[in-house]
């Protein structure tokens, strides 16, 4: 039986097995910053098996820190659609976060949705606590959103499919925070949207979250959700990241390649813990390290300039975007 803090907030993920040990690496980071009696925080993970792994082993030791694993059964997807997934090629952990409201215990009124590939790098508490207001969801802007600006044409035929304008905010959906009614709501729109236009979802549930959000977003700052190309542009020297976001390959926990050397070391504590589970993870030898860090130094070196970095900021519209973005 779950036991832990009584809090109506609650910190979440969404796994299959291939992402659950990344998802302990993030709840662990989250541990760090807050304590196990001021919030729980839910691993759900969807897999059709249970005695492959020692999924008792692993949950005990994460329930000592207030971390929960949650593993769904085959009974839960009786009542959807599961074609969806194999046609459309949509991993059914990733839409997971949809059926969030119908897999948590009814004492979690707030939600922060945290994807796996997550790092918290500052105190997270002004977003996990805040009281969001009914029928608003905080979502961060996806870096093609500002990519878009400067070159339209690469983007604009996928917009177009999900209802976008061109200078539309376009959100990431690897990390929001929303009350739980509301969530159970814009989830439903946004699955059943995926559901009837998979043609339209080049990007699965963040296309479909796109297609039906609309007024009722939040916009928050970068820091909040710091994605892996705004890490090659410095940003980090403007934008203080509280939340890392490792949204392009090689993920931080394959190697200690650039721009994640850091956090690669980080986590390599929590991998030692955990190791006894032999749970899967990806890797990239030493040598492709080298090359990966080579190539990209030299590609993002100039973005070390100050005044290129303004230049960028401005143009892509990232200065205008953070200081309309809502103060935590």
């Amino acid at each position: 039986m779950m036991t832990g803090t009584h809090s109506d907030h609650v910190i979440c993920y969404t796994t299959d097995i291939n992402f659950l040990l990344p998802s302990i690496f993030s709840a662990k980071s989250v541990r760090q910053f807050v304590a196990k009696d001021k919030i729980n925080i839910h691993i759900i993970l969807f897999h059709d098996k249970t005695d492959d792994y020692d999924f008792k082993g692993i949950s005990a030791k994460l329930a000592e820190d207030n971390i929960f694993l949650q593993l769904t059964t085959p009974d839960f997807y009786k009542n959807v659609d599961t074609s969806i997934f194999q046609k459309g090629h949509v991993p059914i952990a990733s839409v997971g976060r949809f059926f969030l409201c119908d897999l948590l215990p009814e004492q979690y009124q707030h939600i922060i949705y945290l994807d796996g590939d997550t790092w918290v790098n500052q105190d997270p508490s002004a977003l996990i606590f805040k009281q969001w207001p009914e029928n608003k969801v905080a979502f961060i802007d996806d870096y093609s959103s500002f990519e878009g600006r400067l070159r339209p044409a690469k983007f604009q035929k996928y917009w177009d499919k999900i209802g976008k304008a061109k200078l539309d905010n376009y959100f990431n959906a690897g990390i929001f925070a929303s009350r739980r009614d509301t969530w159970k709501q814009i989830s439903e729109e946004a699955f059943q949207f995926l559901v009837e236009h998979p043609e339209k979802c080049q990007y699965h549930d963040q296309s479909a979250l796109n297609a039906v959000v609309k007024e009722r977003r939040v916009q928050l700052s970068l820091k909040w959700n710091f994605q892996t190309n705004y890490k090659f542009l410095y940003l980090d020297k403007d934008i203080s990241p509280v939340i890392y976001h490792f949204t392009r390959s090689p993920k931080a926990w394959e190697g200690a390649a650039f721009p994640w050397s850091e956090q690669y070391h980080q986590i390599l504590p929590v991998k030692q813990e955990f190791a006894q589970f032999d749970l899967p993870l990806k890797s990239i030898d030493d040598a492709r390290v080298q090359q990966i860090n080579t190539d990209r130094h030299k590609q993002t070196m100039v973005f070390k300039n100050w005044l290129m970095r303004k230049i960028i900021r401005f143009f892509t519209g990232i200065d205008r975007y953070e200081k309309t973005s809502f103060k935590l």
